[in-house]
């Protein structure tokens, strides 16, 4: 993992792999899925309306003195007092309330569900009846359809833009040109929150200031921010920041108070950028006799460097256009020379499309030539058995054959012999 260790752990409470995890990652804070403990407490609990009070404490944003409160409530509220259950519950509460976990970074995942996900998609590809090389080419096949989810959320990061729908449009625009689309319409939501807040100065020095902000119709709810406005830094008591990793709607207020017009660089979370592979992907080629792997390798690298290029020469037009041709002369160059050839004197405007070259393989034939059908009595062209003048003479002339089949050839024909005398 490039000499790095995982800091966040999230986990269904087994204990053999939470020692487990300890020796390997001893810095690394552990967190009980939420999904696992609220099945838990529907075994342990059968009570529907304990649950939903359970659940306030695992995911509200409150503090300890808060859940304190909360949790001696739910305790006289449905008669726990003296669970074995609870008991156990309580003592791990810093491994499961967001509360105590709000302040480690955790990018928002609660719960195994992403492992269970991926689970469930190469379950679709494999099975138990799949040999090794099955397995292996099913297995590649799961893996090219992450890879082209993520290219698809890529292009519509790059490559579109979304209606502004706020009032802070400053703001708005600003986190559309750094963050993902995903991460984006989360920092719009914060926005638009920001509006319905309530905002005063509580203390102020030289260089930072202390804001409290509450919201609209609660004032209890009171969150302080700090300002250092030297450093441009900010620090909201609620930590949305330090847990998910985006600015909270108490910052945004806080920004829109002072007056910030440019989204400050203090805020913007590398992990959730448009360009955070940019500067993880090695430019080291590895050296082993796997060329497919090699060649993938190379691929990534160039299309790094690439996408580095485009964010820069795109925002100018002169630019663009030295790129632009420089690139087609590069190809043009690496072309000839593959070839064994000297670089040509091309024109750069005029390239045009290449040649339509016809497919390998003999061309289909189609014949309008239709076999006729014949009679399947008297075997001619031009009538069938029903119209066969054969079978209407001999019904005229009294032919003297078997009457049996004289009524079944004239019921066939559609012909009476009662209408001849």
């Amino acid at each position: 993992m490039g000499g790095k260790s995982s800091k966040a752990v999230v986990m269904d409470g087994d204990l053999a792999m939470r020692d487990a995890i300890n020796n390997v990652l001893p810095d690394a804070t552990h967190q009980l899925c939420g999904w696992h403990l609220q099945r838990n407490a529907c075994e342990n609990i059968k009570n529907p309306n304990f649950l939903r009070d359970f659940k306030g404490l695992i995911y509200d944003n409150n503090d300890h003195g808060d859940f304190d409160r909360r949790w001696a409530a739910i305790l006289d509220k449905y008669n726990l007092v003296g669970s074995t259950w609870m008991e156990k519950t309580y003592e791990t509460r810093a491994m499961w309330s967001h509360c105590f976990l709000r302040d480690k970074f955790f990018g928002y995942i609660r719960t195994t569900s992403q492992c269970e996900c991926i689970n469930s998609l190469i379950r679709f590809y494999v099975n138990r009846k799949n040999t090794l090389i099955d397995f292996m080419h099913n297995l590649d096949r799961a893996l090219k359809k992450y890879r082209n989810n993520e290219l698809i959320a890529e292009f519509k990061s790059q490559c579109s833009e979304p209606v502004m729908i706020t009032s802070l449009e400053v703001y708005e625009s600003s986190t559309l040109c750094y963050f993902t689309r995903n991460i984006f319409k989360e920092i719009r939501n914060e926005i638009q929150r920001a509006r319905a807040l309530n905002i005063k100065v509580l203390s102020t020095t030289l260089d930072k200031i202390e804001f409290s902000v509450t919201a609209l119709g609660d004032p209890a709810k009171d969150r302080r921010v700090e300002v250092d406005r030297s450093k441009n830094l900010f620090s909201c008591s609620c930590k949305l920041f330090e847990s998910r990793g985006i600015p909270c709607s108490h910052v945004f207020c806080a920004m829109k108070f002072e007056n910030i017009l440019e989204f400050p660089d203090s805020l913007i979370y590398k992990r959730w950028t448009k360009n955070a592979k940019n500067k993880f992907i090695s430019t080291e080629i590895p050296v082993n006799n796997d060329v497919e792997r090699v060649l993938k390798f190379r691929v990534g690298v160039l299309a790094s460097n690439y996408n580095k290029l485009c964010d820069i020469a795109c925002k100018d037009l002169a630019d663009f256009y030295e790129v632009q041709s420089e690139l087609v002369k590069l190809v043009i160059y690496l072309q000839s020379r593959k070839q064994g050839k000297s670089t040509p004197n091309v024109n750069v405007e005029g390239i045009n499309d290449p040649f339509v070259v016809k497919s390998k393989g003999v061309p289909s034939k189609r014949s309008s030539w239709r076999k006729k059908r014949a009679c399947s009595n008297c075997h001619k062209y031009g009538h069938y058995y029903k119209r066969c003048p054969d079978l209407t003479q001999h019904s005229v002339q009294g032919n003297p054959c078997d009457r049996s089949e004289t009524n079944a050839s004239a019921k066939d024909s559609g012909f009476s012999p009662e209408r001849f005398p």
